[in-house]
C-alpha cells in the first residue's frame, strides 16, 4: 500500500497535523499510523506526538480514561497503534490518544450514523475536537476512515463531510496549525488509477500532496511494484518516501522487524519533521 502525504497552502503553523486518509478501507491505514508516530519519534525525539481517531466504526461507545488520554472501549484503532508501538498501561510516557465519535456497525461512518439513529458531525464540529487535541502535542496524527471521500459527518446543508472539508477548515480558520494527509494504498498494479485520482481531488481542493509511502511493500515485490514508485512521481510529482514491510503489524513490539522495534529505517523524508520549530512548553 502506499502512503501519500498532502500538505495544506498556506502559513508556517506550529502544530503539525498530519492526517492518513487510504485509497479504499483495508489498506493499513492504522499500521501506517504507528509506523510514522514510531518514525517521527525517532526522527524528532524532542517533539510530543499524538493519536486522534475522529470517527470509529464497528464498536460499542463505551468510555473510559487513563494515564490522561481518552480510549473508548480496547478494540479501536487508537488502542491497535498504541499495541504496536509495544504501550501499555505502565508505559512512562504513553502515546497521548483521542476519539471522537463511534458508531457501532462496521460501515462508513456516515451510513453507520444513520442506521443507528446517532449525530453526525460537520467539518467544523470535527476540527473543534482535533484542534483541541492539538493544543496538547506538537505532532498530531490524525487517522480517517475508509478513503478521501468517505462520509465521516455530514454539514449543514446535506452534504457528506469528509476529510477533504475536514482540512479545508482547520487550515481556514487557525495559524496555530499546519495540515498534512496521508494517503495509503497498496503498491500494486492498479495504484497509479487510485492515487491520481485522489491526487487530482486534492488539487481541486487546494490541497498539496508531499510525499507517497507503500505500506504492504512485499520482500520480492513484482515488476509493476517495483516501477510504481518513479511513475507515480512521473504522473502527478509525489515522491515515495517510505515502504513499510507487508506484515509488519503481526510482529510482537519487541520482534525484530516490527513497528517498534524498526522505528524510522522504512521511511526516507517526514515532511511534519522538516521544521526547527520549538516544542510546546
Amino acid at each position: 500500500m502506499s502512503l501519500v502525504v498532502l500538505r495544506v497552502l498556506g502559513m508556517r503553523k506550529m502544530t503539525k497535523i498530519v492526517i492518513v486518509t487510504g485509497t479504499n478501507t483495508d489498506v493499513g491505514k492504522t499500521v501506517t499510523t504507528a509506523s510514522a508516530i514510531a518514525a517521527t519519534r525517532v526522527r524528532a525525539p524532542h517533539l510530543r506526538v499524538g493519536l486522534i481517531k475522529p470517527t470509529q466504526t464497528g464498536e460499542a461507545a463505551v468510555e473510559k480514561r487513563s494515564l490522561g488520554y481518552i480510549e473508548r472501549g480496547d478494540r479501536g484503532d487508537v488502542a491497535v497503534v498504541r499495541a504496536l508501538l509495544g504501550e501499555t498501561t505502565a508505559t512512562p510516557v504513553p502515546l497521548p490518544v483521542w476519539e471522537g465519535i463511534r458508531y457501532p456497525e462496521p460501515l462508513a461512518p456516515d451510513m453507520a450514523a444513520h442506521r443507528a439513529g446517532m449525530e453526525l458531525w460537520d467539518a467544523a464540529h470535527f476540527a473543534d475536537v482535533i484542534e483541541g487535541a492539538a493544543r496538547d502535542v506538537d505532532v498530531l496524527f490524525v487517522e480517517g476512515a475508509g478513503g478521501l471521500l468517505v462520509g465521516l459527518g455530514e454539514e449543514p446543508d446535506g452534504t457528506p463531510t469528509t476529510l477533504v472539508e475536514i482540512a479545508q477548515e482547520i487550515t481556514r480558520r487557525s495559524t496555530a496549525n499546519e495540515v498534512f494527509l496521508l494517503l495509503v494504498s497498496q503498491p500494486h498494479l492498479g495504484m497509479l488509477n487510485q492515487c491520481v485520482l485522489t491526487w487530482r481531488e486534492l488539487q481541486r481542493a487546494g490541497l498539496f500532496l508531499d510525499g507517497i509511502v507503500f505500506g504492504t511493500w512485499p520482500e520480492h515485490p513484482d515488476l509493476p511494484m517495483q516501477l510504481n514508485a518513479d511513475e507515480v512521481f512521473r504522473l502527478t510529482g509525489v515522491p515515495v518516501i517510505g515502504r513499510i514491510p507487508r506484515g509488519a503489524g503481526k510482529l510482537l513490539p519487541k520482534q525484530p522487524g516490527s513497528i517498534a522495534v524498526a522505528g524510522d529505517q522504512w521511511w526516507g523524508q517526514l515532511p511534519w519533521c522538516d521544521s526547527g520549530e520549538v516544542p510546546k512548553q
